[in-house]
């Protein structure tokens, strides 16, 4: 790994040589939130549609800042895994007046808990979000009521849900939930899962689904018919 101090990288950045980007793959620097900070405040971030920020040492100012920016508003996607962020990062994103045009985020192998995940899965100020990958702790039959239940749901075309160990009592819960029309690929591997789940997703609404992993859970041949 090269790591690249945030002096450093504000100071290539400042560079009116690399003017205008389009996209911005700062990935694996061990860029911190002063780089954050400082990008939110840069105006040449206003041309970048794909902004890759994963693998960092970026906590929640950082993107607290970002989605506070008026200079996102062009970002299709916005890869931040692999940092250690909060639910406040999750909420914030959640609640951005700038990034309507988001279609990807990447909020995988961070320290959102369910209530993080719910807050971005709900949110009606992410209208373009089409690909999710995403990341948290707890989720529970709760969390899945809660996104049945909310007033908006995303038409994700993507859904990863690889490692939640959600059970078949949460995927049962989560069934009926209208994210799921227009879902093309989604990834259940290692979710403890048996043939209570399968059955429910069977009657789930994934009326345009052409890819499903289920890999590594327990569902027997019952769940398989």
């Amino acid at each position: 790994r090269e790591e690249v101090d945030d002096d450093a990288l504000i100071a290539l950045l400042r560079s009116p040589s690399i003017w205008p980007l389009r996209m911005l793959d700062v990935n694996s620097t061990q860029a911190r939130d002063e780089s954050g900070r400082w990008l939110a405040q840069w105006p040449p971030l206003a041309h970048v549609s794909e902004l890759t920020l994963a693998d960092n040492a970026l906590g929640d100012a950082a993107v607290v800042a970002l989605a506070a920016s008026p200079f996102v508003e062009g970002l299709r996607k916005l890869d931040l895994g692999f940092n250690p962020l909060t639910d406040e990062a999750a909420r914030a994103l959640a609640a951005s007046p700038h990034l309507t045009k988001l279609t990807w985020l990447g909020l995988y192998s961070c320290q959102l808990t369910a209530e993080g995940m719910v807050a971005v899965l709900t949110s009606p100020r992410l209208p373009a979000l089409r690909r999710c990958v995403i990341g948290a702790s707890g989720f529970s039959a709760a969390h899945a009521r809660a996104l049945v239940t909310a007033p908006h749901a995303p038409a994700l075309c993507e859904l990863r849900l690889d490692w939640f160990r959600l059970g078949d009592e949460a995927l049962v819960a989560l069934a009926p939930w209208r994210g799921f029309e227009h879902v093309e690929l989604l990834m259940l591997a290692h979710n403890d899962l048996g043939a209570a789940g399968a059955i429910a997703l069977a009657n789930a609404p994934l009326h345009a689904l052409e890819e499903l992993d289920l890999s590594n859970n327990a569902i027997d041949d019952a769940g398989l018919e």
